[in-house]
Parts: structure tokens; sequence; C-alpha cells
């Protein structure tokens, strides 16, 4: 009978440091998403202020309307909905946003995803560019918020006036959208 030789092994020593080569590669790796965590979100739905939740009458609504407390919106976002899609006006909406304006608050009319869009897009029109001169940027694209596709490409369209390159995914299976030449 034979005897079995032992195969042999590459023996890694678990001493050694594990690098993380794309921290080391200088991209920047950029989610939106990010712009999202710290908000301060208060749902309410205009049928609180309507008649019987969806018609709207003058005197009750402007009565409804003082007797609020507004306070709680004080450095928060309101995001005011129309679940029943009542008919409403805008002076109505116009009265609301006033009355949070006034409490320090913000007012934004519509679903809660489109505010998402809505705030990310203002946060592209205000970016400071200089932060990303020659940069090379992954834009992470999956994420838990559903964000429109003319977010995304309005980004690209404003980094790549000054980045190197940008890509879209995950460091391990990007997608080239931009090169400089």
């Amino acid at each position: 009978m034979e005897s079995k030789k032992a195969k042999d092994y590459t023996v890694i020593n678990m001493s050694d440091e594990i690098v993380n080569k794309v921290a080391q590669s200088g991209l920047i790796q950029f989610d939106m998403e990010d712009w999202l965590k710290d908000l301060s979100l208060i749902e309410l739905d205009i049928s609180e202020f309507l008649f019987e939740g969806f018609i709207l009458r003058e005197k009750d609504f402007r009565q409804k309307i003082k007797d609020f407390d507004w306070s709680q919106f004080e450095n928060q976002t309101l995001i005011l909905t129309n679940k029943d899609e009542a008919i409403i006006t805008t002076w109505s909406l116009m009265l609301i946003a006033s009355e949070v304006e006034k409490a320090g608050g913000e007012f934004y009319f519509g679903e809660r995803t489109n505010y998402y869009n809505y705030f990310i897009l203002q946060k592209i029109m205000n970016l400071d560019l200089s932060e990303y001169q020659d940069a090379r940027m992954i834009i992470k694209g999956c994420g838990n918020y559903n964000l429109d596709e003319n977010i995304y490409t309005l980004f690209v369209q404003k980094v790549q006036k000054v980045a190197k390159s940008i890509m879209f995914g995950e460091a391990c299976s990007s997608v080239p959208v931009f090169k400089k030449r």
C-alpha cells in the first residue's frame, strides 16, 4: 500500500495586514443617498385641514390653519401630501407654506420620494466642484430611496466639468461613464 503524500499548501500569515486597495486607489466613492441620512421630515396629509377630509371650504380651512400647532415644524421639513386626491387650490398650499416658514421650517407638497429627488437636486445645483477637481469617481447607484434617473444624469453633467473620470456602480463592478481626454 502506497503512503499518501501531504499536498503543498501555501500558509497565510494571519498577522499580515489586510489592505483595502479601493481606498488606496484614490477613487472617490460617492453616494447621493448620504445627503438624505440626516433629514428631519414630518409627513402630513392635507385632509387634516379639509371639511370632512376632502372638501376645501375657505372659512373652515383658514380656521383649521389658525388653530393648528405649527411650532412642531421648527427645523423640520413638512411634506404635505394629498393621498385622497382632494381638489385643492394653490392659495391653500401657499397658506400652509407660509405658516411652516413662520414656524422656522421648510415646506414641500407632494410625495416623500419626490421630495428626496427635489432635495438632492438642490444639493447638486449648489455643489462645490473644487473638491472633485481631477477626481476619479464612482457614483453608487443601488440604494434605498429609488432616486429618479435624472438626478444621476444631472450629477454627471455637473461633475464631469472637473472630474478626471466617472464610473457608475460599485468598486467591484463599475461601468465607465466619463473620462477626460
